[in-house]
């Protein structure tokens, strides 16, 4: 296993070197919330009901300006716990004054919005992270037809601050708590007697993600916490009751990294 780290590390840089025509960040890392010098990396176990169940690999690889701000584009590897590649995704980074800002490109997800959020902010008071408002026509999920239509606003705060060992060291870290205020439908087509119909779905949902960032080092822990979320059905459901999921807790742990 430790052989396997050791190969996706070397890969990650490799693939930084040669895919970079960017001259390197000039900037203070230690001042950095994420360190933006190509060819920085991190790696991360996510966790779940006390499993390992997989494990990013990230690297920065340009810089560019990206949605009106300069921005550093970071190469996402996921793999599973046996070390296969999965996909790989994107996360664009940006700081100003003292704030973060990201979008994460998920690959293939219906869902992106290619929007600013701002993750890292003033330690006095919350701020909007971000809004979201979509609509979405002929969604193909899972054999199914949908159109949807959902409203996001992102809610951030400063919880604390102290000191926790992670990547063999141990660190100074700021704790903040990102809340998702979601409301949205969906239709979903059906076949009836009397021809084509639909059932309107509704949902009135909040998320919570909770990380912590050390300066000088990037983002060293994830928390999703576990949580129910079910649609109801608002019109006649032709049989349909209310669709239901369970996401258990997620948490992403900072195990190696390399800054320049």
């Amino acid at each position: 296993m430790m052989k396997n780290i050791f190969v996706i590390l070397i890969a990650l840089v490799l693939f930084s070197c040669s895919n970079s025509n960017s001259p390197e960040d000039s900037h203070d890392s230690s001042t950095q919330l994420v360190p933006n010098v190509i060819g920085n990396y991190w790696v991360y176990e996510h966790r779940s009901l006390d499993k390992l169940i997989g494990i990013d690999s990230m690297v920065v690889t340009h810089h560019f300006v990206y949605k009106s701000k300069e921005a550093s584009l970071v190469e996402v590897f996921r793999f599973d716990n046996d070390y296969e590649l999965i996909r790989k995704d994107s996360i664009f980074y940006a700081e100003n004054d003292d704030k973060l800002f990201a979008i994460e490109k998920l690959d293939g997800s219906p869902w992106y919005d290619n929007t600013w959020i701002q993750i890292y902010g003033d330690k006095t008071e919350s701020w909007v992270a971000a809004r979201f408002r979509a609509n979405k026509e002929n969604l193909l999920i899972k054999d199914s037809i949908f159109a949807a239509s959902y409203d996001n606003v992102l809610t951030a705060k400063y919880i604390y601050s102290d000191v926790i060992a992670t990547a063999g060291e141990e660190m100074e870290f700021d704790h903040f708590n990102i809340k998702n205020d979601f409301r949205g439908y969906f239709y979903k087509y059906v076949d009836t007697d009397k021809g084509p119909d639909s059932v309107r779905f509704e949902a009135v949902r909040s998320f919570d993600q909770y990380f912590k960032i050390v300066r000088g080092v990037g983002i060293i822990e994830k928390v999703y916490p576990s949580y129910y979320f079910a649609w109801y059905p608002t019109t006649s459901s032709y049989g349909f009751g209310s669709i239901t999921s369970f996401f258990p807790d997620v948490t992403s742990i900072l195990i190696r990294y390399n800054i320049k």
